[in-house]
């Protein structure tokens, strides 16, 4: 049998398995989907109609599921991304189930389902949103089990599965661009560090598969803009998230780019702000940050628009993404402070105290460190590799937007739910880790 059948045989097998009140949970979510139905937001339209700036596979979804239904029948919808997102997070589960052992198994799996669950509720539940978040939540979810797998049962499948879904989740959000340099210290890694869980005859494969989910990724994100948008490029939208921090810090500067369009958008923002009375005076702290972050990035667009208002937006993106590292260079000390302190504003309040957030944080560290010390050879390699992922996403995030929690979420439960499975993995005195873990799979 195939390593696909085997996989498929121990999912059915965990699902035959699952209590009442699981089945009772996984309905009621999708029941309440039906019900509710989707949930519009303000980014709905972009990919309804397929703009240029938005990544090719959930616009495509969208076209596939219009194949059948009409665009005011969303009710489908809503269970499509919902059931998606309960068959990701039950897989999920049955990779923590086979990577680790729980004295209360049942308990414990019941919670990370609920903790995997958890974006799906509130005003944007991310199954019911037309947005690519509730295409890219399942895809993580599948994406992090393989990863899992890899470090847990040493599995060169898994790890290819890791570098396919990295490129379906890349061609869902560019967010996850932040996985490639994890693609890349695994590839590292099987040549060193982690030599002993690869076949030395699988090292050269797994780096030429890794080689392909990139290429493909690019070359069907530029084909995807070349069928819809006559443009063999990728997404417009570095440029014009990446000028904001710079311009920031440079705003009240008087300052002369030498490319003509740069200094005219430079010089138009520059006036619109002082017309507004922009940055506030009377919002201080944290929430001055995350309010005229959001409004200068505003008046930037518009003033690249004025500038260019013939111009095609890879166009505008090229001219911004170029005076975006002009800038740097007449400010990279107060950039890099303002970078820092984008990531420090997200977990520590910054108005005086340390406050209970931070605290919280410290205590999550801690657990951290603890479980780390006490883990396993192969589950430190876990940690590790998550941590990395976290740091990787966060930093990537930092330099485009505030770090919110819709942009962390996805290796924020990864890296707890590890951390509860460790925390509650099951150890009895006496017995090998192995045929502990056989007796509760049993």
């Amino acid at each position: 049998m195939t390593d696909e059948g085997r996989s498929s045989m121990r999912f059915c097998s965990y699902l035959s398995r699952l209590p009442w009140y699981s089945w009772m949970l996984c309905g009621a979510i999708i029941v309440y989907a039906i019900w509710d139905g989707c949930v519009i937001v303000p980014d709905t339209g972009t990919y309804v109609h397929m703009a240029p700036h938005r990544s090719a596979l959930y616009p495509l979804f969208l076209r596939c599921y219009f194949c059948f239904f009409s665009e005011e029948t969303l009710r489908p919808l809503a269970f499509l991304q919902t059931a998606l997102s309960v068959v990701a997070a039950l897989f999920f589960v049955s990779s923590i189930r086979r990577c680790f052992c729980f004295k209360k198994m049942r308990f414990v799996e019941f919670f990370i389902f609920t903790l995997l669950m958890s974006p799906n509720f509130g005003t944007e539940p991310y199954s019911r949103c037309v947005m690519s978040e509730a295409l890219a939540y399942p895809l993580w979810l599948l994406a992090a089990s393989n990863i899992m797998l890899f470090f847990k049962e040493r599995s060169v499948k898994a790890c290819k599965n890791f570098f396919a879904l990295t490129a379906l989740l890349i061609l869902t959000r560019r967010q996850f661009l932040f996985l490639y340099p994890v693609i890349s210290l695994l590839l590292v890694g099987i040549f060193t560090y982690l030599r002993y869980m690869v076949r030395k005859e699988c090292h050269w494969p797994l780096v030429a598969y890794a080689a392909l989910s990139i290429v493909v990724t690019d070359l069907t994100e530029r084909g995807y803009h070349l069928a819809v948008h006559k443009m063999y490029r990728h997404v417009p939208f570095t440029g014009q998230q990446l000028v904001i921090l710079p311009f920031w810090h440079t705003m009240s500067s008087d300052l002369h780019l030498s490319d003509k369009k740069q200094n005219a958008i430079f010089h138009r923002a520059q006036n619109i702000l002082s017309q507004r009375e922009l940055p506030s005076k009377h919002i201080v702290g944290s929430l001055r940050y995350f309010y005229d972050y959001g409004i200068v990035g505003r008046i930037l667009r518009e003033s690249t628009e004025d500038v260019m208002q013939n111009e095609n937006l890879w166009a505008r993106d090229e001219v911004q993404t170029k005076m975006a590292f002009e800038l740097l260079k007449h400010a990279p000390i107060a950039c890099l402070c303002g970078y820092i302190k984008s990531i420090l504003v997200a977990y520590i309040p910054l108005r005086g105290g340390t406050g209970g957030l931070a605290a919280l944080w410290l205590s999550f560290l801690l657990l951290f460190f603890v479980t780390y010390r006490r883990a396993e050879r192969d589950e430190k390699r876990l940690l590790e590799c998550i941590a990395f992922m976290s740091a990787s996403n966060i930093g990537l995030v930092a330099l485009v937007e505030p770090i919110l929690g819709r942009y962390t979420v996805y290796t924020d439960s990864f890296l707890a739910t590890v951390l509860i499975a460790m925390v509650f993995s099951q150890t009895w005195p006496g017995k090998p880790i192995l045929e502990a873990r056989k007796s509760c799979n049993t």
